[in-house]
């Protein structure tokens, strides 16, 4: 059985805003390009999630709180033209799959602009039917809806061009960049992207918070990641939905295949 489904929380970013984006000071660097992965086929790393759970025990007995950790695997098996432009294909398992359905998702990423064009969610039963949902994006950030899944570590940004001149590199500082995104009959995401370096235990330190908010159901529903230059994923994230939290996911182990890299 197939199906595709056009996620819904998502808007889109036209190519003439990215080329315009390209345009730059010669006296000036972009620091948001410092935190993108730059993979290579064989890359992977491991992503814990965890959430808490509500279950209801009878009238008598009330609500107890059930935690449930779950082990994303990411690796990137390939690079694919597409539409010719080159991708990351990353396959991803999670470690919380049963015996009777092998579970895995394919993520497509555009490797030039660095953002996520497709997911697609495979189950395969042990009878061999396969079950396959899609979930396309349009040029933008993305914020998976709860219908999708709480656990799933997905949501993506676009890394917004933060530009300082180069004579400050070094200097301790923050920036800001708030963006909104719109596509028509879509909910509004905004995206908000904070660097901050400071000088930390003698060294420099440098980590890019990013925020990628939207409306689900009359709530805002809220995603904030926190990345970190060489790392290949965001190392924590958090989604919260009003004053809920959701799920709570951290980055736990990455290196090469055959091979870990240095820490």
């Amino acid at each position: 059985m197939k199906y595709r489904i056009r996620i819904l929380l998502l808007l889109g970013l036209s190519l003439g805003t990215m080329l315009v984006w390209g345009f730059s000071d010669p006296n000036t660097v972009n620091i948001s390009t410092k935190f993108i992965p730059k993979w290579q086929v064989g890359d992977w790393w491991e992503v814990q999630v965890i959430k808490e759970l509500p279950v209801l025990y009878g009238d008598k007995r009330g609500i107890e709180i059930t935690r449930i950790v779950s082990l994303f695997k990411f690796e990137v098996i390939k690079i694919e033209n597409i539409d010719k432009q080159p991708h990351y294909i990353i396959k991803v398992t999670d470690s919380t799959g049963n015996e009777w359905i092998d579970e895995y998702y394919i993520l497509k990423i555009e490797k030039a602009n660095f953002i996520l064009k497709s997911l697609i969610n495979i189950h395969v039963q042990k009878n061999e039917r396969i079950s396959l949902c899609q979930y396309d994006n349009d040029l933008g950030p993305i914020v998976f809806s709860q219908t999708v899944g709480n656990s799933i570590p997905f949501d993506f940004p676009i890394f917004i061009p933060i530009r300082i001149l180069k004579k400050n590199i070094n200097e301790v500082l923050t920036i800001k960049e708030e963006k909104s995104f719109r596509k028509e009959g879509l909910p509004e995401i905004k995206q908000r992207i904070e660097f901050k370096q400071s000088l930390h235990h003698e060294k420099l330190h440098r980590n890019l918070e990013v925020v990628l908010t939207t409306i689900e159901n009359d709530i805002e529903l809220k995603c904030i990641q926190k990345w970190e230059p060489g790392k290949p994923w965001w190392t924590e994230a958090k989604r919260v939905k009003g004053d809920e939290i959701l799920s709570e996911a951290e980055l736990i182990d990455y290196g090469h295949k055959g091979e870990k890299k240095e820490r």
